[in-house]
């Protein structure tokens, strides 16, 4: 579904004068949703938006306080100063492909895996970044459309694959999503790329197991994710007393975003990974508490994009069957299709 012309204008609006605004559709939606948040002191709505950065290092919401037909007519006062962010420099391969071999040796004398990314960054105009966001709308379900902007993130777009954690006022619904190869391979899905699934189920359903909830496994299926596909399990139950924000941050990371054993992973990314992955691999979560709905996602298949720069995430799990070349190039297929949408 397209973004409309009062949404165009709207977000052009909020990130020429740095209003807080978030723009999405959610899988089967008919329409594209937009609100901005103009910073007013009122009680929280029922709605907000939260975007947590990797490992909750940046948490910023924003409140449906104005739509877009009224966004365009708000200018804060006074108007927001010192909001440049300095974006990184692309991963060179050589780089990239040493790192991965560290990490391979190491996991072949101790097994696990460790998710490692890298960037690719783009000169753009703040036009371009515009365009981004209507073409943005164009992709396919079933991903979760979404852009937006806040003075402690920056402004990002993506086009996730990955439910973190859905609820309604009874149950919930997750998914282990890991493993990946070109879309439409025929065959059975490798040795590599089914250790890395099992890995991510089994912590999962252990995580949910320690919260003393019973979880319902799927048998796994195969899920396109645009020019690409995954292994994918979901993942089900009653929500019993835990509250979906407190169940969404004890799932994140997951280890399809950062690794098993997930301390030791941790540890890897930040020895070995050059840029701050900022909101990349954190989630954004919508909630509705009037009707008792909420929905998380994590942050993948994303742009981080200033007026003049755009910065491409994408990620990989590393096992000692990995191949570093295949993993750069497992990368760069990850990174073409939002990379696409700045040309």
């Amino acid at each position: 579904m397209p973004i409309t012309a009062d949404q165009r204008r709207a977000v052009a609006h909020c990130l020429a004068n740095a209003i807080p605004f978030v723009v999405y559709a959610e899988p089967g939606d008919s329409h594209v949703t937009f609100y901005a948040d103009d910073g007013a002191s009122q009680p929280l709505l029922s709605e907000c938006f939260r975007i947590h950065g990797w490992r909750d290092r940046v948490v910023a919401t924003i409140v449906p306080r104005l739509d877009e037909v009224s966004a365009p007519h708000f200018n804060p006062n006074p108007a927001p100063s010192n909001l440049s962010f300095t974006l990184p420099s692309s991963t060179p391969k050589d780089t990239y492909i040493k790192n991965v071999r560290d990490i391979i040796a190491k996991r072949k004398a101790n097994g696990g895996k460790t998710v490692f990314s890298r960037v690719e960054t783009l000169e753009i105009s703040t036009d371009t970044s515009l365009t981004a966001i209507e073409r943005l709308f164009s992709l396919p379900s079933p991903r979760m459309n979404c852009a937006w902007f806040t003075p402690e993130t920056g402004a990002w777009l993506m086009s996730s694959p990955e439910v973190l954690l859905r609820c309604d006022k009874e149950s919930y619904f997750t998914m282990a999503l890991a493993g990946t190869r070109k879309i439409g391979s025929q065959g059975e899905w490798d040795n590599k790329n089914s250790e890395e699934q099992s890995l991510v189920t089994r912590y999962i359903v252990e995580r949910l197991r320690s919260m003393g909830l019973n979880p319902d496994v799927s048998e796994p299926f195969t899920l396109p994710a645009g020019n690409i596909e995954h292994i994918c399990q979901t993942i089900t139950g009653l929500l019993g007393k835990h509250t979906p924000s407190m169940m969404a941050s004890l799932l994140s990371p997951t280890p399809a975003v950062a690794g098993l054993p997930v301390y030791e992973s941790l540890a890897d990314i930040e020895r070995l990974e050059a840029q701050s992955r900022d909101c990349y691999a954190g989630f954004c979560e919508i909630t509705r508490e009037d009707v008792g709905e909420y929905q998380a996602w994590v942050v993948l298949r994303c742009a981080r994009f200033s007026p003049t720069k755009a910065v491409f995430y994408a990620g990989g799990g590393i096992t000692g069957q990995s191949s570093a070349e295949k993993e750069w190039t497992e990368t760069v297929a990850k990174l073409t299709p939002i990379r696409s949408l700045f040309l």
